[in-house]
């Protein structure tokens, strides 16, 4: 996990940062707010493969979200 934020707007944002580097990335339970409602979700999160966690880390921390 490379980002989390309670607002899926800003993981989403972090996604296109990232791939516009050249990193590809996916949101945990993206469609589950769909299935169980907003209500139980507490964090949207960011994953990346382990190779690319450290240049993602770097690119998201100098462009903050």
């Amino acid at each position: 996990m490379v980002f989390r934020s309670p607002y899926m707007h800003e993981v989403q944002i972090a996604k296109v940062k990232l791939e516009s580097e050249g990193i590809n990335s996916y949101m945990v339970d993206e469609n589950l707010v769909y299935t169980v409602g907003a209500v139980f979700i507490e964090d949207y999160m960011l994953m990346v493969v382990a190779d690319a966690f450290d240049k993602a880390l770097s690119i998201l921390s100098l462009h903050k979200t």
